[in-house]
């Protein structure tokens, strides 16, 4: 994928459009699949309490892909690559100090 985007933005296209026609592109296969597969909607989002929850996801998912593109349109591909396989760890940091996850071994 970081080689599809770093070609795309090289050749013009801004990182935003790039994200744009990915997350599309990823929206129509998914909701191919799950018309295909007769899902009704609760089966594909939950309870519609929890939709909210799906928003905030989908929103700072979006910007962490936003800020990653952006990495890989002003990086080196080498550069980019070790920054984004980088989130586990904070990840793994995160969910300790702020949800209060034990470490262990």
């Amino acid at each position: 994928v970081t080689l599809c985007v770093k070609t795309s933005i090289s050749d013009g296209m801004l990182f935003g459009g790039v994200l744009l026609f990915k997350s599309v592109f990823s929206w129509v296969i998914n909701v191919t699949v799950a018309f295909c597969r007769g899902l009704s909607f609760r089966q594909q989002f939950g309870p519609l309490r929890k939709i909210p929850l799906l928003v905030i996801l989908g929103t700072f998912g979006s910007f962490a892909q936003l800020a990653a593109f952006y990495a890989v349109s002003v990086l080196s591909m080498g550069d980019a690559n070790v920054y984004l396989m980088t989130s586990p760890v904070f990840v793994f940091i995160l969910a300790r100090f702020w949800l209060g996850d034990p470490i262990d071994w």
